[in-house]
Parts: C-alpha cells; sequence; structure tokens
C-alpha cells in the first residue's frame, strides 16, 4: 500500500470528516458552528477542522468555547493555548467558568451537566456545537453501557447528532486524529486525568481496550461499519424483485436492508459484503455508476435513481436489447419497449434533452443510439 505523504494525509482526512458531515447536514455552507474545545487533541483539531472549512466556505461561521471546570491548576495553560490559537486563526474566542465541581465524586456526571446546560444559554438559535467526540469514545461508550445497562439504546454508541450537539469525528479514529494533528503540527495539553483511572472509561481505555485490540486489531473498523449500518437500517419500500436480481431506488440503499437480497443471488454465501457496501456508496457519492462487484457473481449498477443488482453481466442485457430494436426497426419518434427482461421499461427518443446520450453499463445500446442521433433512458418496471 502506498504511503501517503503528510499532504496526501491531511487532505484525506479532511476530505473524509467533509463528506461525513455533508451525508448527514443539509446546507452544510450556512451552518454557524460553535465549537467545544478543552486543549486536548481531539478538541484543538476539530477546532483546526473547522477553521478550514470555514476558510474553504464550506461552513457559515465558527467560534469557540472553553470551559474552566476550576478543578486543577493546568486548566490556566490549557486555557491560554485555545485562546493563542484562536487568535492565530482568527476565531472568536469565550471562557465559561464553572463552579461548585471541586472534590465530587461524581465529577464527571455532574461536569457534563453543567457544560451542557452552559451551552443552551451561550448559544444562539441558528447555531450548532461541535464536540471532539470519536470511534474510540463511542466503542468505549458502548462497551461500557453494556455492562452497566440492559437499555438497548444505549449500548450502540455515542450517536452523531443530539440535539443541536455534532460529533463531526465520529467517522476516525483516536489515531487518526493525533496524526493528522501532528502532520499539521496543531498545539494541544494532555489531560493528566485521563490517566486516573478510578474514572470508568479510563479503566476501560487503559486495561480492557488494550487486550480487545491486540487479539482483534479490526475491533474499530468493524464497529464503525455496523454503526454505520445500524443508522441507516429503513425499510425498502421500492424494492423490486426479479429473477436472478432486484432493483431499489438509489435514496433507499441501506446495507441492513440490501444485503439479504444479495446473499440470495450470489453464489457465495459469505463474503467481504460490508466493506464493498459502504466502499460503493462512497464511489456512488462521487459519481461513480459502476460496475461495483460483489462476492459470488453479484454486480451492481446505477442507472438512473436506481441501482440493480444482478448475477450476470449487463453485457448480455445490453446485446439482448439492440438485437430486438434492430429485429422490430419499429422507431417513431418516442417508441417504448416494456419489461425488457422483466425488468426495465426503455424509452428511445429523439428529444435528447429529456433522456441521456449514454449510460456506462450499455455501450452496445448508447454507440446504437448514438449513430441513429436517438436518446434513450431506463426507469425500473415495477408493475
Amino acid at each position: 500500500m502506498k504511503q501517503l505523504s503528510s499532504q496526501e494525509y491531511q487532505d484525506l482526512f479532511l476530505s473524509h470528516v467533509e463528506t461525513f458531515l455533508a451525508d448527514r447536514i443539509k446546507n452544510l455552507s450556512v451552518l454557524d458552528v460553535v465549537v467545544s474545545v478543552s486543549g486536548g487533541v481531539d478538541s484543538m483539531t476539530l477546532l483546526y477542522v473547522a477553521h478550514r472549512l470555514y476558510c474553504q466556505k464550506k461552513i457559515r461561521s465558527v467560534r469557540a468555547i472553553y470551559f474552566h471546570h476550576q478543578t486543577r491548576p493546568g486548566q490556566d495553560q490549557e486555557s491560554r493555548l485555545v485562546k493563542e490559537m484562536c487568535d492565530q486563526w482568527n476565531i472568536p474566542f469565550e471562557q465559561i467558568n464553572l463552579v461548585g465541581l471541586r472534590d465530587l465524586s461524581n465529577f464527571e456526571f455532574e461536569a457534563r451537566l453543567k457544560r451542557k446546560a452552559a451551552l443552551k444559554l451561550i448559544k444562539n438559535k441558528n447555531e450548532v456545537i461541535w464536540q471532539g467526540h470519536h470511534l474510540d469514545d463511542s466503542f468505549e461508550w458502548s462497551l461500557m453501557q453494556r455492562f452497566k445497562s440492559s437499555n438497548f439504546a444505549s449500548h450502540k454508541g455515542i450517536p452523531f447528532r443530539s440535539r443541536d450537539i455534532h460529533r463531526p469525528f465520529l467517522c476516525v479514529t483516536k489515531k487518526q486524529i493525533t496524526k493528522f494533528a501532528k502532520f499539521s503540527h496543531l498545539k494541544w495539553m494532555e489531560d493528566p486525568t485521563n490517566l486516573d483511572i478510578d474514572i470508568e472509561r479510563n479503566y476501560l481505555r487503559h486495561h480492557l481496550i488494550p487486550v480487545i485490540e491486540k487479539r482483534y486489531p479490526k475491533y474499530l473498523k468493524h464497529y464503525a461499519q455496523s454503526s454505520q449500518a445500524e443508522l441507516e437500517k429503513r425499510p425498502l419500500t421500492s424494492l423490486r424483485l426479479f429473477e436472478d436480481g432486484f432493483a431499489l431506488e438509489l435514496n433507499e440503499l441501506n446495507y441492513d436492508g440490501v444485503i439479504p437480497y444479495m446473499q440470495k443471488i450470489s453464489s457465495q454465501k459469505r463474503g467481504k459484503w460490508s466493506k464493498t457496501f459502504f466502499k460503493m456508496k462512497k464511489a456512488i457519492g462521487e459519481g461513480k455508476v459502476g460496475p461495483f462487484d460483489f462476492s459470488g457473481g453479484v454486480k451492481a449498477y446505477v442507472i438512473g435513481a436506481h441501482i440493480i443488482f444482478y448475477t450476470f453481466e449487463l453485457r448480455e442485457l445490453d446485446h439482448f436489447i439492440v438485437s430486438y430494436l434492430e429485429r422490430h426497426s419499429v422507431l417513431p419518434k418516442k417508441t417504448k419497449h416494456t419489461s425488457v427482461k422483466c425488468l426495465f421499461d426503455l424509452m428511445i427518443s429523439e428529444d435528447r434533452q429529456l433522456l441521456k446520450k449514454q449510460i456506462h453499463a450499455f455501450p452496445r445500446l448508447s454507440a446504437w443510439c448514438q449513430e441513429r442521433n436517438f436518446s434513450f433512458d431506463f426507469c425500473i418496471n415495477y408493475h
């Protein structure tokens, strides 16, 4: 695998986070962001990412909030560091002093409540709060809740959105954040309380997680994919089944809904389904149409607003359609051939503003139409 340069890694990291946000937030460019910054590597990196997005006009505004808990001397240094970086990046900075937290046995819980209450007071109506939780945090939270609670909802980990709070780093790991921060020459401070194993999350982080990581080094990757699949789970109302395949609308494409049908038509009942599926979704988001290859001879193609999954090369269907058209040779201005292979309605037309000139999955049909100055399109036959 090619070793990425520092700049390539930074570009890839920023692009990944931006795509993650764009998939979850409509009109990202009009977002007014308040970053909750502690001075640690996660929140300092998040502040820098928000700054970069703002400079690229990907979000509308950004400002920073630092909460001073007044429980340890190091917080004065953290506050100065955050303000220094805000001044350097021309980001408005505000410090909120919290009181009544010293020497509490349940400090973590009470501090979280006070921060949440303070954010409600200082946040403007149209602003959202960005926090630096990442995949490691979410996994740790999920694991901790499994030991402490029977509530299934809490086992899913930390959500991306909680009302006006967003967590843009739930698509990256702690190691990835730290690597990006080092490549970007960012400054941060380590919170000494992160070493206190009397705090539950620290006990998991220092004693249990390393054992899991040593035995299952890809645990976070699989956790991220399963969390994404759970998030996307919804019924397939547009699903159309046919012999050796199925089709559905692109806006309903989700892992848990599609995989059972893919496994039914695949010659292999086991395979790297999730990895290939999420690679395909990313590629579709970048405008690619396929073919996308899955285990057991299953292929996927995007046609207009639909995606089809089939178990033979579409070139066979491509040849079939051209042969059919040549045999019938009846082409007035608009000719409609329905139920081709029990899957498509095919429209051939001289009105090239309405229809496509070329579809990648059908090269012979594309060439046939171009030779005759026709355009064509498909829609899924749901009748």
